[in-house]
């Protein structure tokens, strides 16, 4: 079984009506496998192909994004995101790679034939690793203080090693009667997890100064900055 990448953990900051996310994946222990977004799996499967046609194709997953669904209570699981009516996609996003749309062709038995399902419309503008929330997804309005709520993150690895055509007689690269990719969206199915979370107004002596988005003023003196690099 390809397991693809590991879900990461997600840090929650509770503030007024507001709440700050933190998206990080561990660095040891089985929940490793995409620290520094270094995942990458080989799928036998692929390779079989490759084996067995002579032709060189990309037999690895690697990482490409992360996903956060906020749940309508605790007990809806990763096996419900594709339900809107107990899990709303509120976050996304990954590797900016010109990959954006992810279609895997699943096998229907009733129709006998594979079915094309969006998994993913990727924003394909780079990873970012905190985010702001500040409306409940399935009222569409602000955030409550003191109610609960439920996150769920996964991530997802990415390969398509030949365009999936459902057309036997078709060809790539010379490559003829080959169904090509029917899976170029693999989730993760490790270290998912369902956060609780509730917004309150700051309380103690700590409360932030700044808002989230905030960054140090700088006046550049002299020299070239990053040095020209990108």
């Amino acid at each position: 079984v390809v397991s693809g990448p590991n879900a990461p953990d997600l840090t929650i900051r509770e503030l007024d009506k507001e709440l700050i996310f933190f998206i990080s994946n561990r660095k040891t222990n089985d929940a490793g496998n995409n620290f520094n977004e270094s995942y990458k799996e080989l799928d036998p499967a692929i390779l079989a192909v490759a084996n067995s046609t002579g032709y060189d194709f990309d037999p690895y997953y690697r990482f490409e994004g992360y996903q956060v669904f906020q749940l309508k209570n605790a007990s809806v699981s990763v096996a419900d995101i594709k339900d809107a009516e107990l899990a709303r996609l509120v976050y996304q996003c990954d590797v900016k790679n010109g990959v954006a749309q992810l279609v895997n062709h699943n096998f229907d038995q009733a129709l006998n034939s594979s079915v094309p399902v969006e998994e993913v419309y990727g924003a394909d503008l780079g990873l970012s690793h905190t985010f702001r929330l500040t409306e409940d997804a399935f009222t569409g309005q602000a955030l409550v203080n003191h109610k609960q709520y439920y996150y769920l993150a996964i991530a997802y690895g990415y390969n398509e090693y030949m365009k999936y055509s459902a057309d036997p007689g078709s060809q790539e690269d010379g490559i003829v009667g080959l169904g090509g990719q029917k899976k170029v969206y693999l989730a993760g199915r490790k270290n998912i997890k369902v956060y609780t979370t509730i917004p309150h107004k700051v309380v103690g002596t700590i409360s932030p100064t700044a808002a989230f988005g905030d960054g140090v003023e700088i006046t550049r003196l002299q020299g070239q900055g990053n040095g020209g690099n990108v």
